[in-house]
């Protein structure tokens, strides 16, 4: 598999679980703030990953779904986390950590894929972009 493909299913990975998370996330708040911030986070999510599926769609590659076990494991572990505090502070840390973790694995994606170009680099940046503005949105809620 070519390095544009590696780095693009990296992204769209990681759009995937963060579409996914934030989804199991808004029934969590009544603050109206948070869930508008929710929402458009996860409608960046879902734009980066049909961007990137269409771009491995055009190459002649799959990305793999998540897993039943994978999506299970992280309702759990949402459930547990906002069982006592599902406050606009907690959750927002839950969301900045989680940001955090996919701007952390973009970033090894482009370090290990140095010859990746164009488009998959284009996207990848683009995600980093507003994966750094979802932190700075949330802030204001800690």
């Amino acid at each position: 598999m070519d390095q544009n493909a590696k780095l693009t299913k990296v992204m769209c990975e990681t759009a995937r679980m963060g579409a996914e998370a934030v989804s199991m996330l808004l029934n969590k708040t009544d603050d109206e703030g948070m869930r508008e911030t929710m929402l458009s986070q996860k409608a960046m999510y879902e734009k980066f990953d049909r961007e990137g599926e269409k771009m491995l769609t055009d190459a002649g590659q799959r990305i793999k779904k998540q897993g039943p076990l994978a999506r299970a494991g992280t309702w759990m572990g949402i459930q547990m986390d906002t069982m006592i505090d599902n406050s606009p502070s907690h959750l927002a840390d839950m969301l900045i950590q989680g940001s955090t973790m996919g701007v952390i694995e973009i970033t090894r994606a482009k370090s290990e894929n140095p010859e990746a170009d164009g488009e998959a680099v284009r996207l990848a940046d683009a995600y980093l972009t507003e994966e750094n503005e979802n932190i700075e949105k949330l802030k204001k809620y800690l």
